[in-house]
């Protein structure tokens, strides 16, 4: 988990981008009289960078800042952000993916950044003894552009490895999936969040980098919306981002 501080930029964080997003200041009405606003929230793995929104769910925030919120498990890659854009869902807790679509001319926003450092550690097969033994073999992602693929692109050049040219990145759905690529021998090694990292190390696989040591500020978990939906119902983006918010505060006070 992020330290205090990262938590702390983190909310300041989640707090200007949805400024920055928002239409005009309005009068927003209260809990009590708009009443309980229900909504779906879909994620892309069960990894500790995406853990808001559990919280939220599991100590009741949602409920107490007025949402009814169901969460959806989506695979990574294109899905969640079909899944968001087709209004399936109203919110994603996702990673740089869906920004594609918001840079392309879509309709996507980011509006929190819960997590703003990448935590996974670049884990591999037992008999990996050092890069050279990664030569040639599969990597595996939970999607092309997703948290962990550049998770894994970090850790190979750290590694000294060109991600282009050494190995081949390999999409297997999600954080689970990789850990468990690499037990049947599809993929050689991979990027790893908690709880799946605590697992691999029982398992005896390798860490050979733990990406968070390598300075570089990327938020690997974001909290996305529609523009649409900011402009058609501002106060229910109101309420979900006060709750994640509420939702790191309690993560801090019970790391």
């Amino acid at each position: 988990m992020l330290g205090v501080v990262g938590r702390a930029i983190a909310v300041v964080c989640a707090a200007l981008v949805f400024a920055a997003c928002a239409s005009a200041p309005v009068a927003a009405p209260s809990t009590s009289a708009r009443g309980t606003i229900a909504l779906s929230l879909a994620y892309a793995s069960v990894s500790a960078t995406q853990a808001g929104a559990w919280v939220a769910k599991e100590q009741g925030i949602f409920e107490r800042n007025g949402l009814d919120v169901k969460l959806e498990s989506i695979a990574g890659g294109s899905s969640p952000t079909a899944a968001l854009l087709s209004d399936q869902v109203q919110a994603l807790q996702i990673s740089v993916e869906a920004m594609s679509a918001g840079v392309e001319g879509g309709d996507i926003v980011y509006v929190a950044a819960p997590v703003s450092s990448p935590l996974f550690w670049f884990v591999a097969l037992p008999t990996v003894n050092g890069p050279a033994d990664l030569k040639g073999k599969k990597i595996g992602a939970t999607a092309i552009g997703s948290a962990t693929y550049f998770a894994d692109v970090l850790a190979l050049q750290k590694l000294g490895l060109d991600p282009d040219k050494d190995v081949t990145l390999t999409s297997v759905n999600n954080v689970p999936a990789i850990l468990a690529a690499m037990q049947s021998g599809q993929v050689a090694a991979g990027a790893l969040s908690m709880p799946t990292y605590s697992q691999a190390k029982k398992l005896g696989m390798k860490t050979l980098v733990n990406v968070a040591d390598l300075g570089f500020r990327y938020p690997s978990s974001w909290l996305a919306v529609r523009k649409s939906f900011i402009e058609r119902d501002r106060e229910a983006v109101t309420r979900l981002v006060r709750s994640i918010t509420e939702a790191i505060a309690y993560e801090l006070a019970h790391p």
